[in-house]
């Protein structure tokens, strides 16, 4: 199925997150024409669905930022929401680390993955599907 406009949004969002030079971006941005004819979305509207779908995948600590940073911008776009995912994944990191500490004790190492990555099924849970 063809995405709506604040999918759309979403993606070229995303485009330009991973494209911060505006000269690059002018480049590589695909127009809102180009993205609606060229993508496909789920018939599923979860956040999380649209994020595998085409959120952003690379791994390491500034993109971590970027995710987040993103996911926050997608929240407000599809949910209208003021939903403050900072302060989500600041609780998800206070409860790893005290489930880490609680089975350290036992001698078990454990790991979890990034706070971050566990927003998107956390967002669905809370706000539910978009329109």
């Amino acid at each position: 199925m063809k995405p709506n406009s604040r999918e759309l949004k979403c993606i070229e969002y995303r485009q330009e997150l991973l494209d911060p030079d505006p000269f690059i971006r002018s480049v590589r941005l695909r127009s809102e024409e180009e993205i609606a004819r060229d993508s496909t979305v789920s018939s599923n509207k979860t956040f999380s669905q649209l994020w595998n779908d085409h959120g952003i995948h690379k791994i390491g600590v500034t993109f971590y930022d970027m995710k987040q940073k993103c996911m926050q911008r997608w929240v407000e776009i599809l949910y209208n929401s003021d939903l403050d995912l900072e302060e989500l994944n600041q609780k998800e990191i206070e409860e790893q680390v005290a489930y880490r500490e609680e089975l350290s004790k036992s001698g078990i190492r454990l790991n979890l993955a990034h706070p971050v990555d566990l927003l998107p099924e956390k967002i669905d849970s809370m706000l539910g599907t978009y329109k």
